[in-house]
């Protein structure tokens, strides 16, 4: 790695070597919190109810003329599926951040 960042100056090292530092002591805060809390509330509310709402919102605004309750089956099979997403994203960035500054990537 020393070598691939041979074309930077010391002071853009030094500062990239800081803001590593931080994101590091960062995610050992989010870690202490646990990875079923990380992965509920990052992934699946995060961004899975985020694009719940964003999908609802389009849909009532794409259809005004079907603006009543219940809606439609396939809207609560779309609001399942993107909740799936979120977990699998949640899981997924837990592993990459990890992998990225976990105790053994520090070692």
């Amino acid at each position: 790695m020393a070598e691939a960042e041979n074309y930077m100056l010391k002071a853009d090292r030094d500062d990239l070597a800081a803001r590593s530092e931080s994101k590091r002591l960062a995610w050992e805060k989010t870690r202490k919190q646990g990875a079923l809390y990380f992965v509920l509330f990052r992934g699946m509310l995060g961004m899975g109810g985020g694009y719940i709402l964003l999908n609802l919102f389009f849909y009532l605004l794409a259809r005004p003329e079907k603006r009543h309750w219940p809606i439609e089956p396939r809207v609560y099979v779309a609001c399942a599926l993107t909740l799936l997403l979120g977990i699998l994203f949640g899981l997924w960035e837990w592993h990459a951040n990890e992998k990225r500054y976990g105790p053994e990537a520090t070692k």
